[in-house]
């Protein structure tokens, strides 16, 4: 079964939550997910 991660957003590293600046947890192919050190959103950008 593949992991849920959430859909692929805009391709940034800033938070849609909160805009802080977010920080890469990991990469797959064109796929980076992040995660917000303020807020703790966590979303996924295409490259």
């Amino acid at each position: 079964m593949p992991i849920h991660v959430p859909a692929p957003t805009r391709p940034t590293d800033k938070c849609p939550k909160c805009g802080a600046q977010g920080t890469a947890q990991q990469t797959a192919g064109n796929m980076t997910s992040y995660v917000c050190p303020r807020c703790g959103e966590r979303w996924v950008a295409m490259r």
